[in-house]
């Protein structure tokens, strides 16, 4: 049976969710890295839509955004942040 007294240190508590954020972390990077090698090889490999999630890696894109608005005068119509 389960010894959930094993779970009940905050030590042990904590590297199991460290753990569980490092695969996803992981699974989001093979996701972004499926998407980016459709690209890579100009559409010879199979299309994976952007993982949103990647959004949250990147808050920083807001920024590009704007700088791309203010130096050229157009929006981004594939995400306007």
């Amino acid at each position: 049976m389960l010894d959930l007294k094993i779970w009940k240190k905050p030590t042990r508590l904590r590297l199991l969710i460290q753990w569980l954020f490092l695969f996803w972390c992981l699974y989001i990077g093979i996701q972004f890295g499926l998407f980016v090698g459709h690209f890579e090889k100009l559409g010879q490999a199979p299309f994976y839509p952007r993982p949103p999630s990647v959004e949250g890696f990147l808050p920083i894109g807001a920024l590009v955004s704007l700088k791309s608005w203010l130096l050229t005068g157009y929006l981004d119509r594939v995400h306007p942040a």
